[in-house]
């Protein structure tokens, strides 16, 4: 059993393996979701595509979110960059 302080607490693991495969499965999502969300590619269909990677669908959705964000903020330092020398 692993024992881990957060902000509010402390969180409890019964299966450390476990959460350590959910976190590199959640960072492997986030990572290969940059590419396809920049060229175009939605949510919905980057999670049929990822389900298999991340079998669980609330951190699936966090995490493509979390992809999400990630492009948009490329995307608004370009335009910003752009902006700048036009």
């Amino acid at each position: 059993m692993t024992t881990s302080n957060t902000i509010n607490g402390k969180v409890i693991f019964e299966d450390k393996d476990r959460v350590v495969r959910i976190a590199r499965a959640y960072s492997q999502v986030v990572k290969s979701a940059i590419r396809p969300l920049f060229d175009g590619k939605s949510v919905d269909e980057l999670t049929k595509e990822f389900y298999n990677v991340l079998p669980n669908y609330v951190y699936l959705e966090t995490a493509l979110k979390q992809a999400k964000t990630i492009v948009d903020g490329l995307l608004d330092r370009e335009n910003e960059w752009c902006n700048n020398f036009v």
